[in-house]
Parts: C-alpha cells; structure tokens; sequence
C-alpha cells in the first residue's frame, strides 16, 4: 500500500510481477468541493489558500494578494479567498478566463445603528432619517400630552361584556359572516370575537376616509370580503360610529354583494348632535363630540395601541 495514488498501472503490476511502475509528472488535481474549489485533505481549502503542485514552496504570509495579479503556473484557484471588491467574481479563476482586476473603489465602511458610516467604532454623524425619526417620536407624544382618558381599560372590558351577550342573543343560531373594518376595527374584533360562543366565518374589508388625519376625506375602497355573501347574515364591526358615512357605504356595498342582512356593532357611538345617515344595532359604548384615541382609534395615525380611550384636549386647556 506504499504507491502513491496518482501511480500510473495502480497495485496490479507489483503484485503480478509486471514491470516497475512509472511515476506521472501530472499527478490528477484533488476533487472539487461543492462550491466549485479544490478539497485538500477531505476539506474546504481556507479563505485565500490554494492548491499548489509537487515541489513548489508555499508562498509566503502576505503573497496571496500578488496572484491576482499575475498569471501564476500552478492551478489558477482561490476558491473563498477572492475579496467581494474584485471585479468578475470567480468564475475567471476558476475556468482560466483573465485574471481579475482589482477595484480601486473597496467597499464602503460599515453603517452604524444610527444609519451613518461608523470610524473607530462610533457613529459618525446622525443620518437624517434618524431626526426624522426622533421628531415623529416626540409628535405622537405630544399628542398623547395633550389627551385626557374619557374611558378607562376596566370599564371597556365590562361594555365588551354587554355587547357580546346581546350580539349571541340575536344572531347565536344565524351562522353570521363577520366582518371587521380595517383598521380601526382591529381592536375592536380581536376583544370581541372571543366573547362570542357561536359558530361564526371571518373575514375583513378596507374602507377608510380619513387618510391618517382628523377630517374626512373620500371613501377608499381598498379590499373587499373574499367570501361569498350571498345570502348571509352580516356582522359588520368597526370601532366607532362617528358622523356614519363610513359605515353607510359600508353597509350599502355589503347588500350589493348579496348580504341578506347587515348588522352594525361598533364599540362607540359619538354623540355628534345630528342625524347619521346609519345607525348601529349593537353599541358598547356612547362618547361626546371630541376626538377621541386608543382602542383602535387614531390621532393622526398614532396611538391605536392604547388600552384606553382618549380624547384630544381643546385648545387653550
């Protein structure tokens, strides 16, 4: 077993008497690994290695670079130690195609967590979406600054209570669709829905008309159910019923798909002092006239997550 394995004739001719073996100068290069590259004793050669023929020396610490740049004789690979700046990948090393190029533009430094370049391991400068940032940060609290509670976290649990045992009483044996408005109704659904016992489907729409401010604005139809509503009793949900317009042409769009009937349940009614083109069949709560947060609710955008109800101060208080 002491003949090298790139012997040419293999064990057969020292063991049948056969002329002595002839050693090749061109031994068979080791096996490619997965990524393309040679294996040198079973394994990935390191970042930068190489595999070098008989009787050439290993290069010295710090040459690796100088191959890059020269046609070198031995096999042309370098199988993960080509830098990510180099110019053509490594597929010209790897199929003899020109040598490549180093370019004079190497990667820019790391970013730091604040989105500037990072020198000596500290931030350089803010980047400007990071006081964009900050100054959103500082309005919604602001907002909330300026907020008082009307309602608090206990007293809506207990209104959810009430609410739900009406909802079963009226539509426990009707097999209902319900359907919640995103997104201010997502709150509102999530807490509701599991205090309803009865067999029921789900699904959601998208219609808004407030566009993240405090004025309404067009009616946006963005999603519809994707269930089929014909003839199917409609539990619509939304978070409030305010000046209704909202959940008129909600209710209108939900007839048009073949809803035999529609159901309103909101977890507030706004006391605005005028007649709303819908009312709600199911209420958990009545508010004054105030703009109101929290709950699912908004103030430009913000604040749904409160587990309260909020309203804006008036100005000067």
């Amino acid at each position: 077993m002491g003949v090298p394995p790139f012997a040419k004739g293999g064990t057969g001719g020292i063991q049948q008497g056969l002329p002595e073996l002839e050693l090749s100068r061109n031994p068979p290069q080791p096996p490619l690994s997965p990524h393309g590259g040679f294996c040198k004793g079973g394994r990935l050669v390191s970042p930068g290695d190489y595999v070098r023929p008989p009787g050439r020396a290993r290069p010295r610490p710090g040459a690796v670079k100088a191959w890059w740049r020269r046609d070198a004789q031995f096999p042309r690979t370098v199988p993960m130690g080509v830098p990510p700046f180099a110019k053509g990948g490594t597929g010209g090393i790897q199929q003899g195609l020109p040598k490549l190029e180093l370019s004079r533009n190497p990667p820019q430094p790391p970013l730091s967590p604040h989105g500037g370049f990072c020198k000596g391991g500290r931030p350089v400068s803010p980047h400007p979406s990071v006081i964009s940032m900050d100054k959103q940060l500082n309005e919604a609290w602001a907002i909330l600054n300026r907020s008082e509670l009307i309602v608090g976290a206990t007293e809506i649990e207990l209104a959810l209570d009430r609410l739900a045992g009406r909802i079963a009483d009226a539509l426990a044996d009707r097999f209902p669709v319900a359907l919640c408005i995103m997104g201010g109704a997502v709150v509102f659904a999530g807490k509701l829905l599991p205090r309803l016992g009865f067999p029921l489907e789900f699904d959601y729409l998208h219609a808004t008309r407030y566009r993240d401010g405090t004025r309404g604005g067009e009616i946006e139809w963005s999603v519809l159910p994707r269930k089929s509503l014909a003839g199917r009793c409609v539990l619509l949900m939304d978070d409030i019923l305010d000046e209704g317009h909202t959940l008129a042409a909600a209710r209108v769009k939900l007839l048009q798909l073949g809803a035999a009937e529609v159901h309103i349940a909101v977890l507030a009614d706004k006391d605005i002092g005028r007649d709303k083109p819908v009312a709600a069949d199911f209420v958990g709560l009545s508010l004054p006239d105030r703009y109101v947060l929290g709950m699912g609710m908004d103030a430009y955008g913000l604040w749904r997550n409160l587990p309260g109800i909020y309203a804006l101060k008036e100005q000067g208080c």
